[in-house]
């Protein structure tokens, strides 16, 4: 069984050495590097190379990421993965889908409206200043503190904001207030589109989203009468059963409007393109998850991490037996914590880049410091306004460990033979070989205070270019899902753990993007977390504010401390954004058919009360 409980550790500086009594003492850099190596080296031996995965978390920037991900290829494993497959991918992967642009800028400045789709604008480095002046929308489950001081706050069940966004759509179509000429000349799949969405009328929607249907068309109005619209969308809409179809209607919805590429809309900003890592070999061997999940791991590159653990417990489709895995806590982000549990017990072999040994490095083997950002050289890039800019960010304490991730990492490669593929000797050099491609290295793009701006915007640029899709169109209608066996339409469907076949003594447990400063009392004296329920859930089980209840699934349980509400939607729970809570709740079978994403932010639960 899992006990989650929030501990303090001293901040790792050197390398760390798990003894034969399950301690850990601290070894020198050069003994971790020779270790790590011999024993990936015995895996491939034993093995094979397909037997290695590399996970790397948010925590590590993005271009040390893109080495690892070299690293695995000149190994000969294609099973790297990395926080796409939990958090931020879903909403690109959308996007990419409907109409070619993965990370387009959303024009909040120049825009008339904003809608925040279980979204916080601060887990966007959202100025709140930027909403001043418009009016502004808010669709959440949760009540929060935009929603109160909102223009229209839209409560909704959760889960099924797909079918909301099908009633907008079908709202506006009937009306004919949708960019007629653009929808005639630069998309694909239109009347199809149409056919299915006009089964969406405010009554049906409201059936399904528990929104009020005067809402529905509400909401509608808004979007059609707003010359300009900014919809942000949260990862409380990826990490649902239905998440890609849901992001694909929203997607839609932003095309319908005539709002892409163009002042107070989406914008399409050229990006900076640096040097390739690919090696270019070609490796028959496929990632884990390519067979389920063949369109995710085809647009990301990537294994899907969520399909893991079982296949370290199973064996199926390529057993796992040794791993590294760079600033993410497993157990708090893949789903089933428990099925987690175990299959980090059966590795043959585990390292963890970490800050501190927490619950997840402490089954490895060696744990190495993890660098914070000011103790790295890194290339940023910054997407705002019309344009893209890079820029350097040098390396400014030496306080932290005498490696960061990515000279371990060139350390590592040439200990294991692969000195070719990793020829340079500092991690600036490997830095300036990725900016040779704008002419560029880490001495220049430091003496640019403003940063390297790559291209310029213009408006539509679809006009001259088209759209990145196979078509060169929006698809309202995708040939790549139906070529998979996907719904063509972002079809609306159900979520798995719904609320509308609940079982009798369940309830829905939620969470979305904001975190413990919406709430007075996000944990309680005991280190137990709180959970919201609606009074409608105190009367059918009789419950006490503050009374200590179990909640429950059949992959993990845990305690918290139970406090009435009617911010939140009815007949539900809701807890602060606690990913660690969630991954021991969820499924790790029922997933996102398309993205592989775990219905994590919405649950079927048990709750019942229990003894302090």
């Amino acid at each position: 069984m899992i006990v989650l409980k929030e501990e303090k550790f001293d901040r790792l500086i050197s390398p760390m050495k798990k003894n034969d009594n399950g301690k850990f003492s601290e070894i020198s850099w050069s003994q971790a590097v020779s270790e790590i190596k011999d024993k990936l080296g015995s895996v491939i031996s034993s093995f094979g190379a397909e037997s290695i995965a590399v996970h790397i978390g948010s925590d590590v920037d993005s271009q040390t990421s893109e080495f690892y991900k070299r690293f695995c290829e000149s190994l000969g494993t294609p099973n790297f993965s990395s926080y796409k497959s939990y958090s931020g991918y879903a909403s690109e992967l959308a996007r990419k889908l409907v109409y070619g642009q993965s990370r387009p800028v959303l024009d909040f400045e120049n825009s008339d409206t904003v809608v925040l789709w279980g979204a916080s604008p601060d887990s966007f480095k959202l100025d709140s200043s930027a909403l001043e002046g418009k009016k502004l929308v808010v669709v959440d489950p949760f009540k929060n503190s935009f929603a109160k001081e909102s223009d229209l706050y839209v409560q909704i069940r959760p889960g099924s904001d797909g079918a909301l966004a099908l009633g907008i759509l079908n709202s506006i179509i009937q009306s004919g207030d949708y960019d007629r000429e653009f929808v005639d000349i630069f998309t694909k799949g239109f009347e199809d589109f149409r056919e299915y969405v006009s089964a969406f009328s405010p009554e049906r929607v409201e059936m399904i989203t528990w929104v009020p249907s005067e809402d529905v068309v509400k909401l509608a109005e808004i979007y059609r009468s707003s010359s300009r619209v900014c919809t942000l969308t949260g990862k409380s809409l990826e990490l649902q059963t239905n998440g890609i179809q849901t992001l694909r209607a929203i997607a839609s919805l932003e095309t319908i409007l005539g709002n892409l590429d163009v002042d107070g809309g989406v914008k399409f900003v050229a990006k900076p393109e640096l040097k390739s890592l690919s090696l270019g070999k070609d490796n028959s061997l496929k990632p884990i998850g390519c067979e389920r999940f063949p369109v995710f791991c085809g647009f990301s590159g990537e294994a899907q991490s969520n399909l893991f653990a079982s296949s370290i417990l199973s064996g199926e489709p390529n057993s796992i037996k040794a791993m590294m895995v760079l600033g993410n806590d497993a157990l708090s982000s893949w789903p089933n914590s428990s099925r987690t549990y175990q299959a980090l017990q059966e590795l043959d072999f585990l390292v963890a880049f970490d800050s501190s040994v927490t619950l997840t490095s402490s089954f490895a083997d060696i744990v190495l410091p993890l660098s914070l950002p000011e103790e790295r050289d890194e290339l940023v890039e910054v997407l705002s306004g019309d344009k893209s800019k890079l820029l350097f960010s040098p390396k400014l304490s030496s306080d932290g460990p005498s490696l960061n991730e990515l000279e371990f990492l060139l350390k590592l490669a040439k200990e294991m033979g692969l000195s070719s593929d990793f020829p340079w000797s500092s991690g600036i050099e490997a830095l300036d070989y990725r900016l040779s491609a704008l002419d560029l290295d880490c001495n220049k793009l430091s003496a640019m205070p403003n940063g390297y701006c790559y291209g310029s915007w213009s408006e539509k640029s679809y006009i001259s270019k088209g759209f990145d899709t196979p078509s060169g169109k929006v698809e309202f209608k995708s040939d790549i899902l139906s070529s998979h066996g996907y719904d063509s339409i972002p079809a609306y469907m159900e979520v798995e753990e719904s609320m509308l076949t609940n079982p009798p003594n369940s309830v829905h447990i939620f969470t979305t993007t904001f975190g413990n400063s919406e709430l007075e009392e996000p944990i309680t004296e005991d280190g137990l977390p709180v959970v919201f329920a609606h009074s409608a859930v105190f009367k059918k089980y009789h419950f006490h504010d503050r009374e200590l209840v179990d909640i429950s699934t059949d992959r993990g349980n845990f305690k918290a401390i139970l406090h009435e509400s009617e911010d939140i939607c009815p007949n539900t729970l809701y807890i602060q954004n606690c990913p660690s809570y969630m991954a021991l709740l969820s499924s790790d079978t029922s997933l996102d058919p398309i993205s592989g994403y775990p219905g994590a932010k919405s649950l079927l639960v048990d709750i019942s009360e229990t003894v302090r």
